[in-house]
């Protein structure tokens, strides 16, 4: 019997100034405002209040991106997750 396969989340995060990333992931572990929550695909819809700290998307096995949040709020639904933060930078990549 094969394993499963599963999908992949639709991340987008968005500041005031523009949309600093857009793209898929297989997981990404987040700071909400009462810890860190990690997301996988069918995760449950989500809303909730990110404070200041790092957001990291895996990509896949080998390739990861991590982001400085400066607080914010996060929203999960069908696999979608959407960042809206009045300040986010990318810290540098990290291939493994």
């Amino acid at each position: 019997m094969e394993a499963e396969q599963i999908g992949k989340l639709f991340v987008e995060i968005i500041t005031p100034e523009a949309k600093i990333f857009a793209g898929e992931a297989e997981s990404i572990l987040f700071p909400g405002a009462d810890g860190d929550i990690f997301v996988l695909p069918s995760h449950l819809p989500l809303v909730c209040v990110l404070r200041e700290g790092n957001l990291l998307i895996n990509l896949s096995d080998e390739e990861k991106k991590e982001f400085s949040l400066f607080g914010g709020i996060l929203e999960v639904d069908n696999d979608k997750v959407k960042i809206i933060s009045s300040k986010a930078e990318e810290k540098e990549t990290a291939k493994v």
